[in-house]
């Protein structure tokens, strides 16, 4: 899966949080406060760009096992970012051609 995390966002609950401990429930749940996925892949991801205006994600996935066993395995995907909010599914990325 790829998050995507607002800065500003994160900045401010660091700054509020301060020096406090986190509590266990918040360490259990096993992924950042904030973040949203993005996209999903069954592939591991090797690199990640974005276009220059930020409207979109390009990444390009490599096999799981990074052994050369499958072509489908070895992609570039491009995702459009203009409808990646909060409460939207994540988005099905869609193979440059």
């Amino acid at each position: 899966m790829i998050f995507g995390l607002d800065l500003n966002d994160a900045l401010q609950r660091h700054a509020a949080v301060g020096t406090k401990e986190t509590p266990d429930a918040e360490k259990d749940e096993n992924s950042t406060p904030g973040a949203r996925v993005i996209a999903s892949t069954p592939w591991r991801v090797q690199r990640l760009e974005t276009s220059p205006d930020s409207r979109r994600l390009a990444f390009v996935t490599t096999s799981v096992s990074q052994r050369e066993e499958k072509l489908d395995e070895f992609e570039i995907y491009s995702v459009d970012l203009t409808h990646a909010s909060p409460g939207t599914p994540p988005a099905h990325p869609q193979p440059c051609t």
